[in-house]
């Protein structure tokens, strides 16, 4: 099948928009490769899953929050590292969500979070993924709220 060697990953940009402040999360060391990086919710899902339900539920399993709403901020496609397969990712933008019980709640592939104003993105160190849209997300989120 085609999209058999296809890796799908979404990320979410949770924005704050009472503090203009975005969610950020350190990566556990459960993959040493991208141990102590900076990220946002989300995670690879398969083809076969509704794209929008995958986000929602990696955003409750990883940081206790529901999305409601969600826009997509951009997306890229590149070859896999060892040139095998296909990489589709896309990063999204939601400021409509609820966090669960009021309590971000990280789970063990995270181990810490932030939340950061934008001129504090470029004092991190995100995982590639991250690292190849970082430039286009204010400029999104301030489009957005206008």
């Amino acid at each position: 099948m085609v999209l058999q060697n296809v890796i799908l990953v979404q990320k979410c940009v949770v924005y704050d928009k009472n503090t203009n402040k975005i969610l950020i999360i350190k990566r556990s060391d459960y993959k040493p490769d991208s141990a102590g990086l900076w990220d946002f919710p989300g995670g690879c899902y398969k083809y076969t899953d509704d794209s929008k339900e995958a986000l929602r539920r990696e955003c409750k399993e990883e940081v206790n929050i529901k999305l409601n709403n969600f826009s997509t901020i951009d997306y890229y496609v590149r070859t896999t590292f060892d040139n095998k397969g296909t990489i589709i990712f896309i990063l999204n933008y939601c400021d409509d969500y609820d966090i669960i019980n009021e309590e971000i709640k990280l789970s063990n592939e995270h181990v810490e979070f932030k939340w950061i104003s934008f001129d504090m993105i470029n004092e991190y160190k995100y995982m590639i993924a991250v690292e190849n849209l970082r430039t286009t997300i204010e400029p999104f989120i301030l489009q957005f709220n206008k």
